[in-house]
């Protein structure tokens, strides 16, 4: 239970170990003196963990890259799904023809449902584990995915570009590779300016009235 609570606190793993062997200390104490468990968390155990991970400004610490950068890239996967697949067939010769004025209608349509897959994905997945920064996070998101989705298109661009736009696996692949990693760090800025003090950390607290 201890670990799952500090998990869900966003506890770094490295300081997870630390509190748990400093509670296991304290449980070990508690037995040889012949007191129960409640000696040492109290009648409400998970708050009192929780506490302890606060009192040590633990809490809210952990990046939780591995699981929020793949929930978002999934998520603009199923929101770009429909422009994947017409340049998937592009680029394996399906085509005879051009799709003309539907391009523009689906870029646009695929791009804002992706990014409200994205950002709504992330917010349900933190908010789901107990994350205290989960606001700040969605908040930092919010703001950064359209620049590095920007980014991202012109890396994509720019790999096409550098192999002639030859319509071959290779080049699909290149430039699937290099959005996906652009879009992987904008995620890990937004998670990071999310943790640092002063940038996007206080957007989880109460304001004053």
């Amino acid at each position: 239970m201890a670990k799952r609570i500090w998990r869900n606190a966003a506890v770094r793993p490295a300081d997870r170990k630390t509190l748990v062997a400093e509670l296991d200390s304290e449980l070990r104490g508690a037995c040889a003196e012949g007191l129960d468990s409640t000696a040492v968390v109290g009648e409400d155990a998970p708050e009192t963990l929780r506490m302890w991970a606060d009192e040590r400004q633990m809490s809210g610490r952990a990046h939780r890259l591995g699981l929020i950068i793949p929930v978002a890239l999934l998520a603009v996967a199923i929101g770009l799904s429909g422009t994947l697949g017409v340049l998937a067939a592009a680029f394996a010769n399906v085509y005879t023809s051009s799709p003309g004025l539907l391009a523009l209608p689906l870029a646009a349509t695929s791009g804002a449902l992706a990014y409200l897959c994205a950002v709504v994905s992330v917010w349900v997945v933190l908010r789901r584990c107990g994350d205290p920064h989960t606001a700040a996070t969605t908040k930092r998101l919010a703001i950064v995915l359209p620049i590095g989705s920007i980014l991202a298109v012109g890396g994509g661009v720019g790999a096409a570009w550098l192999l002639n736009f030859t319509a071959t696996a290779f080049t699909f692949t290149v430039v699937v590779a290099v959005v996906v990693l652009i879009l992987a760090l904008t995620v890990a800025s937004a998670r990071h300016l999310a943790l640092t003090p002063g940038r996007g950390a206080d957007l989880d607290q109460p304001q004053p009235s």
